[in-house]
């Protein structure tokens, strides 16, 4: 599972060869409703099989008018899922005489961003009507960060630091990292009994971890922002709504109860015994999951962002007031 970094151009990732990612029946909900979609844990793992069966409930068909965008979630976007995400916008719009709204869950979000960010402005017009970003990771989240050192567990069977050795070598999880345009440079990331890391020193703290070619890997991983100005200061041209939510204890400051030791890529990192808790949605700090919204509107955009107190950054999906918003939106257009 793990992605190839090109030690020649030092400017990509790709995937081992004789490995391909699929994404069953792309277009359809199967593939996001449920983390495991056999009929035994469809309902016990859900994500947003909930919110299709609400928009099924107002008319809306799977396939038809209901569709979904899935993506390789190791990597960062492609041109081949852009061009089949605007293929599948362009039939839904001439299916149903109707812009679409399009929603994004977490690292769906800037996915969603760097789609937009590639579009002609008058097919955009044509086509979007507007995007709903929920829980979007805008400036990053310790929690990645925190992941490169102990790995990330959280709903997959997967003993954490196992998991960590895979997600060091996924450019979407280099994406995720936190950055200090939106959380703050001289906010602290990381500290050990002799010196602390800031926001701006992210890549210095995965050098001395063991870390081969950090710039570069950063400068690749978060490409989709830098291109087009990583303050989000040039505003969308749909108009956009950020869900954030808030309330929730939320991993902050990665705090070492000893010096960080170099190890290798692959495994031997100095383990990380804390993390300081922070607002945001468990997961993705309030700071980060309205940075975007907050800086359109900022420069002029049509954004707003809504804060949704006590939801929690997966279970957010299943909570009336997302469906709420949702609706609002695509039953207007």
């Amino acid at each position: 599972m793990k992605l190839q970094w090109d030690e020649f151009t030092r400017r990509a990732w790709s995937t081992v060869p004789g490995v391909n990612i699929t994404v069953p029946r792309f277009g359809e909900f199967y593939s996001v409703e449920s983390l495991d979609p056999s009929l035994v844990f469809k309902e016990i793992s859900q994500t947003l099989l909930k919110f299709k069966k609400h928009m099924q409930s107002l008319g809306y068909v799977d396939g038809v008018d209901l569709l979904s965008a899935g993506y390789d979630w190791r990597q960062v976007p492609s041109a081949e899922w852009m061009d089949a995400t605007a293929s599948l916008i362009e039939r839904a719009v001439k299916t149903t005489g109707r812009k679409v709204v399009l929603v994004g869950h977490s690292m769906g979000c800037p996915f969603i961003y760097a789609f937009l960010k590639s579009l002609k402005r008058e097919w955009a017009e044509r086509n979007i009507d507007s995007f709903v970003a929920v829980a979007g990771p805008w400036a990053g989240a310790y929690k990645a960060a925190n992941a490169f050192f102990v790995g990330f567990a959280d709903y997959v069977p997967i003993a954490g630091y196992a998991y960590a050795s895979l997600v060091r070598h996924m450019a979407s999880v280099w994406l995720l990292l936190p950055r200090a345009q939106g959380l703050g440079a001289d906010e602290l990331l990381a500290t050990t009994p002799s010196r602390n890391y800031t926001n701006a020193e992210l890549e210095k703290l995965l050098s001395d971890a063991g870390m081969d070619h950090t710039a570069e890997k950063l400068a690749a991983s978060s490409a989709i922002f830098t291109k087009w100005s990583s303050d989000y200061s040039e505003p969308l041209n749909v108009p956009v709504v950020c869900l954030a939510g808030t309330g929730k204890s939320t991993p902050g400051t990665l705090v070492f109860d000893k010096d960080i030791e170099r190890g290798t890529p692959d495994g031997g990192w100095t383990h990380s015994k804390t993390t300081l808790a922070i607002d945001g949605d468990g997961t993705v700090p309030l700071a980060s999951t309205r940075y975007a919204c907050d800086q359109w509107a900022k420069h002029g955009g049509n954004a707003t962002t809504v804060l949704l107190d006590g939801a929690e950054h997966l279970s957010v999906l299943k909570d009336a007031r997302f469906f709420d918003e949702v609706t609002r939106l695509s039953c207007a257009n």
